[in-house]
């Protein structure tokens, strides 16, 4: 334990004083925050702009995912107890959970998220690719272009294989969780044992989603239905255009 800390503390000093890369690490830990990503999954899963069933299977069930990741990281943050690093500043505790440090919720979620969609995303690789650019060229400023030379033009406006788009994806996602992981350390905001453990309960909480938690199409579908409609409801709906949007 102690030469946990000892690293930890190392690693937190080295990178103190570099601002701009704390304001990068900084943005990670915003971007992992469950406060974020549970709002973010349920209104992906309920936005119109996604017509796939399948697709908002995946997002239903990484809401899913978060709520249980958030209970398991709670329950054991209380069990443990361990302070947070005493050169820990400037963190909002919003739940009392918060303010232990074992394991790290950042870290368990994004392995979590990336293990999950490792799983999901090859086998409907076609039908997700829709949802990427087709080419390089869609990811630059129009206005741009032009300062290219015509070959460099050709090569990004190739068309990108949906496998290629996403594994793309898919090693971007991993990027983002191994450095939201990391960067738990180098804001000292855990040490480095809450982390590692963080990324081993991720690993273990996709296989228990996959197994256990997942939901089916059907359901995915079901529940949509029945929140779409008790939204339409709140709006002024009456409860005979419910009752035959439900089919009752």
């Amino acid at each position: 334990m102690l030469r946990d800390t000892t690293v930890s503390t190392r690693l937190y000093k080295a990178t103190e004083h570099l601002t701009i890369f704390r304001s990068f690490l900084i943005l990670l830990e915003r971007s992992g925050d469950g406060r974020l990503l549970l709002p973010l999954a349920f209104a992906l899963w309920l936005s119109p702009v996604f017509t796939s069933a399948t697709i908002r299977q995946i997002f239903l069930g990484i809401f899913l995912a978060c709520i249980l990741d958030l209970a398991i990281v709670g329950i054991l943050k209380v069990a443990f107890r361990r302070p947070r690093p005493h050169y820990n500043r400037g963190m909002l505790v919003v739940v009392a959970p918060d303010q232990w440090s074992f394991p790290s919720g950042h870290a368990s979620r994004a392995i979590m998220i990336a293990a999950l969609l490792f799983h999901l995303l090859p086998p409907i690789s076609t039908e997700f690719a829709q949802l990427l650019p087709s080419s390089l060229s869609h990811l630059i400023p129009t206005d741009l272009h032009r300062l290219f030379p015509e070959t460099l033009k050709d090569t990004l406006s190739a068309d990108l294989s949906p496998e290629f788009r996403v594994w793309s994806l898919m090693a971007a996602v991993t990027a983002w969780a191994v450095t939201t992981a990391g960067s738990r350390v180098f804001l000292g905001r855990h040490f480095v044992l809450d982390v590692a453990v963080g990324c081993l309960l991720g690993f273990l909480e996709a296989l228990l989603v996959t197994r256990m938690v997942w939901p089916s199409q059907e359901v995915s579908e079901k529940l949509r239905e029945l929140a779409v409609t008790c939204g339409r409801f709140q709006e002024g709906c009456s409860l005979d255009e419910i009752r035959r949007t439900l089919g009752i």
